[in-house]
């Protein structure tokens, strides 16, 4: 759950692979690194519409420190300097 006031606007299915999304019916972060549920090839696609508002550009650096994030574990996200 997010615990965040993002505007929930008309949201896309269109992403790739390091997007970050805003999924209203969460309320959740969605971070996009490959193939998920919905997908039909290699390229991931939400769920739902989603709200794409930032890209991780060093995605396999990130996946890694993820994978050690536990179900329902508060994480921070920000920007990087």
């Amino acid at each position: 759950m997010v615990d965040a006031a993002i505007p929930d606007e008309a949201g896309t299915m269109d992403v790739e692979a390091g997007d970050v999304a805003f999924w209203a019916p969460g309320p959740a972060i969605a971070i996009f690194f490959g193939k998920t549920p919905m997908s039909k090839g290699e390229k991931p696609v939400p769920a739902s519409p989603v709200t794409v508002f930032a890209r991780v550009k060093n995605l396999k650096e990130v996946l890694g420190h993820l994978k050690a994030v536990e179900r329902d574990e508060r994480i921070t996200v920000h920007k990087a300097k």
